[in-house]
């Protein structure tokens, strides 16, 4: 108990850090959980009902379970009929696997005592702890749902058996509720350093591995994925951003220099931009940005004019001169809606100010 209690309050937040960023994979998780549970338990039910009602034993004292399983019957076959209707409904499969499983286990509870009112409930233990390892839910849900049906069952024991049959059943309870917290947390720990890791394979693939910014793939994903959905909600802008003269810094200084300066110039790209902008490498000295949401055009010629000054303040070691930038700037919606449209129209006013060596880059813009 004490490993479950300190699991608990040194994880509780890691878990809902997972239950948070792994929203989708976990929906996911449990609509195809949702579907072949209420499959299996309906057809277990199915033949329970034909086992009970093709049998004349006891029929007088089997009605009030039989009543049970036909009413979780109906249930099962309702889920398993919509589950595809829910698949567009994450919210509800959320509740639906709460409910799903509150009602799994207190069948198990009630069939583990007036269903054996004369043996130990025996099959309440795996019931419960299986069940409550299939659905992703809120940690503190799969906690309460099992203690609250766990002392359900135990409450239920008291009510129907005898002295010594409840208190073999009462020890089942404790040993119930004890492994099946353990479990929970076990499975939590496991399926969160599996998050853990997806993620940071999927950070490290997404990732520029010199400069910490998206990588080409990465950020036209991002982009394209943003101008389909606002595009004509919000204005935006492209820039296409390449550091001037390059190649002279790789070939007379090396290319560990140059990759000294790739590398401030992105550390300088994140302070300047939002966290909600797009920034990332599209090439060798090539970078780009979208600005989200701009409600003044005036906003992207000052951050294009800081651009060009963090790339001047840029110092390193092995070169005395400044660096410099050349951008070129696509406005969305003016220039088009569209990411091709945009960067095309962007990488022409680019190489524009590059042949325009007498203007600074900034000047160009404007």
């Amino acid at each position: 108990m004490q490993r479950v209690i300190r699991y608990f309050k040194n994880d509780l937040a890691l878990f809902r850090e997972y239950y948070q960023n792994g929203q989708e994979q976990i929906d996911n998780t449990n609509f195809y959980a949702l579907r072949r549970t209420s499959l299996i338990t309906t057809l277990l039910l199915a033949g329970a009902l034909i086992l009970m009602f093709s049998t004349d034993q006891r029929w007088e004292l089997e009605a009030p379970c039989a009543l049970v399983l036909m009413l979780h019957l109906f249930l099962c076959v309702a889920l398993h009929a919509r589950t595809k209707a829910l698949r567009e409904r994450p919210s509800l499969i959320r509740i639906l696997s709460l409910f799903f499983l509150l009602s799994m286990l207190t069948l198990a509870a009630y069939l583990s005592t007036y269903g054996m009112e004369d043996a130990p409930g025996v099959y309440f233990a795996p019931f419960a702890i299986v069940l409550t390892m299939i659905f992703i839910l809120p940690a503190w849900q799969s906690y309460t749902a099992l203690t609250l049906t766990t002392i359900y069952f135990a409450w239920m024991s008291a009510t129907v058996k005898d002295t010594f049959t409840f208190q073999i059943d009462l020890t089942l309870a404790a040993t119930t509720l004890l492994l099946g917290m353990i479990g929970i947390t076990e499975l939590y720990s496991v399926r969160l350093k599996e998050y853990r890791l997806r993620s940071e394979l999927m950070r490290r693939s997404s990732m520029d591995a010199l400069t910490g910014l998206m990588n080409k793939t990465t950020v036209e994903t991002c982009a394209r994925s943003y101008l389909e959905h606002y595009a004509n909600k919000q204005s935006s802008a492209l820039m296409v951003i390449d550091l001037d003269q390059f190649k002279q810094i790789n070939d007379q200084l090396g290319h560990q220099t140059g990759d000294e300066a790739l590398e401030a110039f992105g550390e300088a790209l994140l302070r300047l931009f939002r966290s909600q902008d797009i920034v990332g490498r599209v090439g060798g000295d090539e970078f780009m940005v979208l600005m989200k949401n701009i409600e003044d055009p005036e906003m992207v010629i000052h951050r294009a004019e800081a651009i060009c000054e963090a790339a001047r303040e840029t110092k390193l070691k092995n070169l005395n001169c400044a660096l410099s930038c050349s951008i070129g700037i696509a406005m969305c919606p003016y220039h088009g809606t569209d990411y091709d449209t945009l960067f095309s129209t962007a990488d022409e006013q680019l190489y524009m100010m590059k042949r325009n060596k007498g203007k600074s880059a900034c000047q160009a813009i404007a």
